[in-house]
């Protein structure tokens, strides 16, 4: 069902028969210090809590409240996923 699917790619030309269920991204090849996937997840927890991924994706257009520090997301990712080495 697609009003549950997104789509998070860099190249439109990977969501060009579905627009509507885009997540557009900056490529970060072999870029260490690339927060692109970060910085969306105040919208992917947005789209977690909806029926249809539409209603959010299509107003994306509008202000999102700013994310919280960096410090803080990367903390919670390395509590979430501890480094195994």
């Amino acid at each position: 069902d697609l009003k549950r699917v997104i789509i998070v790619d860099n190249s439109p030309a990977s969501y060009a028969f579905h627009p509507d269920n885009a997540v557009p991204v900056q490529s970060w090849f072999d870029d260490q210090n690339d927060t692109e996937l970060l910085e969306i997840i105040p919208l992917l927890e947005r789209l977690a809590s909806v029926d249809s991924v539409y209603t959010v994706l299509r107003n994306s257009n509008e202000p999102s409240p700013p994310p919280p520090p960096l410090n803080a997301m990367i903390g919670d990712v390395m509590t979430v996923a501890p480094n195994r080495s």
